[in-house]
């Protein structure tokens, strides 16, 4: 793996595990094994360039998770609670940390994609495929944003009882 992956890789662990502020230039340097003039030559923009790659890969990653999660359940609604139920584990292994706040508008679009596409085959009669995606993944980021605040995986399990209710309707 040459330089500039590294320090995406460090900068996407470093960024999911204590956000954005808390990421130091020379944090990811160090743990990269980088040179100090590596950075500005990869990443002519700084940490901002460096950031908004680490925070597509991490997107790709959780995208392509989604994506293995409804592929691996017969039908939209399980598949959602599935998904819910990974952030849920991901979330208690990782004792509550900040994850990366801010994340890419095209990662969501993706993943929205992901799902529109899925109910748009599964159930060819809802009008907006798209806004029910976005809805479910509102109610997903919402429910992952209490349980940040509260330490706990009750709103994912909320969650889940509320993707049945929109689903059913």
């Amino acid at each position: 793996m040459d330089t500039r992956e590294r320090m995406v890789d460090v900068t996407a662990r470093l960024l999911a595990r204590q956000g954005y502020h808390a990421t130091g230039l020379a944090q990811v340097l160090a743990e990269a094994g980088a040179p100090r003039g590596s950075l500005y030559f990869h990443f002519p923009e700084g940490k901002e360039q460096m950031a908004a790659e680490a925070v597509r890969r991490l997107g790709g990653q959780l995208g392509a998770a989604l994506q293995a999660k409804m592929d691996a359940k017969p039908d939209v609604r399980s598949g959602l609670q599935s998904v819910a139920r990974m952030f849920a584990r991901q979330l208690e292994a990782s004792e509550f940390t900040p994850a990366l706040s801010a994340a890419c508008a095209d990662v969501f679009e993706r993943w929205t994609a992901v799902l529109a596409e899925r109910l748009r085959k599964e159930r060819p009669r809802i009008a907006a495929p798209e806004r029910l995606a976005r809805t479910v993944l509102s109610l997903i980021e919402g429910a992952l944003l209490l349980a940040r605040v509260r330490r706990s995986v009750e709103p994912l399990r909320d969650a889940e009882v509320a993707i049945e209710s929109l689903l059913a309707g």
